[in-house]
Order: structure tokens, then sequence, then C-alpha cells
């Protein structure tokens, strides 16, 4: 078996996958497949899916029908509301007595909500809010409050989670800490056990733990699980902006234990649901997704692709004795991570940014927070080893040919 010549630049690799087309004596049809040179950029960076189809068959069309009889902007009257929408929803799925909690509702998704809730638990005095490196988008979310400041900790699975955590030496100044399950982007899950001594610190120096819920709802019908159950004292938010894609309206539900409400001023979060027309609309257009399985398509998109994907890597490199390795929480999770075979250890971040590049995927240094300070060996090692990859925008087509890319690097 001979070696992968992935990263080596090989004079042989071709970074322009042949066009495969009807053939010269079959000049009437389409292509099957397209050429790259230089025209088709490729996007496997982002994990909201963007609009599917909707209308396709008799329960879509009906729900349509009633859409079109209710939905009258700031003047819609709809006998359901969103809240019994979103109450509906987690007693069907989840294990949360919602009788210990309070329920707010938005439409500007998760990240506006957790902003919400940390500019209320932080304080002069406990301004910090702890997250995970590598991680997506919590810097950002941090950046937009009005007092907190970051202080991310390195986390390469679950059980350096929890003792990275809880080994901060400023435990005593962090208002909050932001857990996501699984993770984005290294895909690990936190047990009952990782939760429970993540809020036996939180309660011990007075943390507020606030869990994004952001990819329970991708799951198989049915098993649409979260580590968050297992919590006594976490704020939970969720959208549903991934599972029903853009036409999820970034409609957000935050779950505020009621022991937390009075002690940390989280009676009153901020809502862009005051209007009962629009909140209307949130609520038919919710309920005809849920109701019709929207998420399935969903789901359907995400599978396809990343096995698209994973199939164009796997075939440009065949014969090869190491191609490397694929690790994704659940089969239809938005995002997932390649790890490079061993004989990429030696590219510099050039040569990982040109191959995510062609790719349309992130390298994973993209995803590795310092705050100021040096990476440590593992956190380098970690962060120059694996490239993200969303199967969410692109079609089965050119989710195959990104991974082709790589491959012919």
């Amino acid at each position: 078996m001979k070696k992968s010549n992935l990263g080596k630049g090989n004079q042989n690799s071709r970074l322009v996958p042949g066009l495969i087309s009807a053939g010269m004596h079959l000049p009437y049809g389409s292509f099957v497949g397209i050429g790259l040179g230089g025209v088709m950029i490729l996007d496997m960076k982002d994990a909201n899916v963007q609009d599917l189809e909707f209308g396709e068959g008799k329960s879509e069309l009906d729900w349509l029908n009633l859409i079109r009889q209710v939905s009258a902007g700031c003047d819609t009257k709809y006998p359901i509301t969103l809240e019994q929408v979103a109450r509906e929803i987690l007693m069907s799925e989840t294990t949360f007595d919602l009788s210990r909690y309070d329920l707010h509702l938005s439409a500007s998704g998760a990240r506006s909500a957790m902003v919400s809730v940390i500019d209320r638990v932080t304080t002069k005095d406990k301004s910090f809010v702890a997250y995970s490196s590598p991680n997506w988008v919590f810097d950002k979310i941090v950046s937009h409050t009005q007092n907190a400041h970051p202080l991310p900790f390195f986390a390469n699975d679950s059980r350096t989670f929890v003792d990275n955590f809880t080994r901060l030496k400023n435990l005593d100044q962090v208002a909050a800490v932001i857990l996501v399950d699984p993770s984005n982007p290294l895909g690990y899950r936190l047990t009952r056990e990782d939760v429970r001594e993540i809020e036996g610190a939180c309660e011990k120096y007075g943390i507020v733990p606030i869990f994004d819920d952001v990819f329970r709802g991708m799951q198989r019908k049915g098993q649409r699980h979260s580590a968050s159950e297992y919590s006594t004292g976490s704020v939970v938010v969720e959208t549903t902006s991934k599972r029903f894609g853009e036409r999820g309206l970034g409609v957000t539900w935050t779950l505020v234990p009621k022991d937390l409400v009075k002690g940390h001023n989280l009676d009153s979060l901020n809502s862009d649901l005051r209007c009962p027309g629009c909140s209307g609309v949130a609520a038919i257009i919710t309920q005809a997704l849920y109701n019709t399985d929207y998420g399935e398509k969903v789901r359907r998109k995400l599978r396809l692709n990343s096995l698209a994907f994973r199939r164009g890597l796997l075939d440009s490199l065949q014969g090869t004795e190491d191609r490397g390795r694929f690790v994704k929480a659940f089969d239809a999770m938005p995002l997932f991570v390649y790890y490079l075979p061993q004989s990429c250890k030696g590219m510099n971040l050039e040569q990982l940014e040109i191959l995510a590049t062609i790719s349309g995927t992130v390298p994973g240094f993209y995803f590795t927070k310092t705050s100021g300070s040096e990476l440590g060996d593992n956190e380098r090692a970690l962060a120059n080893s694996y490239l993200r990859v969303c199967p969410t925008k692109e079609t089965t087509l050119r989710s195959y040919f990104s991974g082709e890319m790589i491959g012919f690097f």
C-alpha cells in the first residue's frame, strides 16, 4: 500500500477534477459533473441550512392553505400561541419538568438570547464568561455583551472540559459558563456525571451554566436528547434556526430555572416578539414545520451531503494507507471534523489555509481561542490537525467535489 501524498504538493496531483459529461455522442442532456477550474467556490463553512422546499405532499400543502388564510402580518390572529407550540415541542421531545422553569421567547436567534442572559448575570466583581476552546462562536457572543470578558479554556473531550473548567484559578470571578452538546467543532458529548461536576462547581462559586441546545432537535425523532436534560440548575437556550433552517425564523426559547430568576435578575429577558400578530405568524410557521416533519428534509440533506463529501475524499485517495478519519456526533449533525492523515503533520498554516480554501472548509486553528495567551503543545497540535466541514449549503455533487479537492491537494 502506498502512503498518502496529501499535503506534499505532488506534481502529478490534479487541482481540478475531470469534467464528467454526457459524452460527445450524447449531446442532449445535462452534465453529471462539472469542472471546478477557478469558477466554482465551494461553501462547506457554515452550519446553518438554507431554505428547502415546503409544499411537497398533501400535509405541507394543507398547512400552506391554513397559513394563507391566517397569516396577515401584524394583524395575524392564530388561536395557538407561540408559547403553546414551544411547550408542545419540549414536552414531546425532552424530559424537562417545565413547571420548574420560566419560558422566554424571542425571534432573533440563540446568540441574542444568550447575550441577554449574560448581560443580566455579569457584575463588576463577576465579569468573566468561561467556555471551551476550540469553539465556533462563543467569543463573538461575549463580545456583544455589555460588560462580560471572555475566559476560554482548552478542551478536546468531555473529560478535559470538566477538569480544565473546574481548575480555573479565578472561578470566583466567573459569572457564567457556556456549554453545548455536542461540542462545536469537535463533536464530543457531555455525560450525566460531567454535568453533575460542572454544576457542582457552579453552585459553589455562584456561576450560571448556560446550555446552547442548538443541535438537539437535529437528531432522529425519538432520540432528540441533550446533556442539558441532566442539569438541575442550568439556563437552556434552543433555537429552531438549525432544525428548520432559515424557515425557523430564528424562533428561540430560553428555559430559566425558577431558583435562578430572582437572584440573577432573569425575570424579564429581552424579547422582540411584542407584536401579537408577528408572534402568531411565528407560531403557525413553527407548528407547520414541526407537524409536517420538515426537519427530516433538513436531516436528509445533511446525511446525503456528508456521505458525498466523505466518498469524494476517499475515492480521490484510493490506494493510500492512511486517509485520515472522520468524527461526527450523529448522522445528521450539520458539521463534522476531518482529521488529516499523519503524513500531513508537517503542513504549515499557509498550506492548511490553501487546503481549506479550495475545499470550502475551515481549518482547525480558526476555532482555537487563546484570550491573549500562548498555545500549549496539545492545543497547537490539535489546531493544525483537522478541518471542520459543514454539509449544509451545497448539493451532493458539489459536496463530493469538496471532498475530492482535498484528496487532489
